[in-house]
């Protein structure tokens, strides 16, 4: 292969972009199930939280008067 050759090759490799779309989605949807995975995690502990509190507050309520302990 002639010096020419290998030069017009790298040039054309250098500058291919065929793919580069399909990279960019993956990406992209990689970056978007990391922030999907956290902040359901997020949001399941804090649901979690306010169920827990929610059925302590009724396991507490006075079933006669309807008040809170």
């Amino acid at each position: 292969m002639e010096l020419k050759q290998i030069k017009t090759y790298c040039h054309s490799f250098w500058h291919d972009e065929t793919g580069a779309t399909a990279i960019e989605y993956a990406i992209l949807a990689g970056l978007l199930s990391v922030g999907l995975i956290v902040s359901l995690g997020v949001l399941g502990n804090e649901i979690s939280n306010d169920m827990d509190l929610l059925g302590n507050t009724i396991g507490r309520q006075d079933l006669n008067t309807g008040y809170v302990d």
